[in-house]
């Protein structure tokens, strides 16, 4: 499946979980750099969603049984580039903090994704070269 169409699939809400479970993982190690803020921004941007949105609020005072309810309605492939991006996340400062990787395949397991399936995912070029394809976004 295409990029776009993974995105295409989704909805509003789903959207909005994404780009707040990345946020989630931006703040697991307490310092949020730059280069974490544009990775969000990117795929905010990328999903058309404002991390300023409404949907986005709402979602924030939630809780995160709600915004794990909301990432389980993706489809497996939607989780599988999911695990992409949180990966991402994890990596872009240069540093996998511990706390960083517990929260990844933890994230991963609650949604269905073994620790193995998100090493396998992790290690498939498909998805990393999806997000690089994405506008202004290069690993």
């Amino acid at each position: 499946m295409e990029l776009n169409e993974i995105q295409k699939q989704l909805t509003i809400e789903q959207k909005a979980a994404i780009v707040s479970i990345l946020i989630v993982m931006a703040k697991a190690d307490r310092k949020v750099v730059d280069s974490e803020t544009k990775f969000i921004d990117s795929i905010a941007n990328y999903l058309n969603i404002s991390p300023f949105d409404s949907i986005m609020q709402k979602l924030a005072s939630s809780g995160k049984a709600e915004l794990m309810r909301i990432l389980n309605t993706l489809s497996r492939t939607q989780k599988e580039w999911l695990v992409a991006l949180i990966h991402s996340i994890v990596i872009i400062d240069g540093i996998a903090e511990d706390i960083e990787i517990s929260y990844a395949t933890g994230i991963s397991k609650e949604i269905g994704i073994s620790e193995s399936e998100f090493v396998n995912i992790i290690e498939t070029a498909k998805y990393v070269d999806m997000i690089k394809k994405m506008r202004g976004l290069y690993l």
